[in-house]
């Protein structure tokens, strides 16, 4: 993800899990269980 003017919106990398608060427009919780981007 990115701003209008191409900046990143975050970090490149993360460590823990990255949880899913409210809708999941972007389908970063696939099974449903509040975890985003389990491999």
């Amino acid at each position: 993800m990115s701003t209008l003017w191409g900046e990143p919106l975050g970090p490149e990398y993360v460590s823990g899990p990255v949880y899913v608060v409210g809708d999941d427009i972007y389908e970063l919780d696939r099974d449903g269980d509040g975890v985003a981007c389990e491999g």
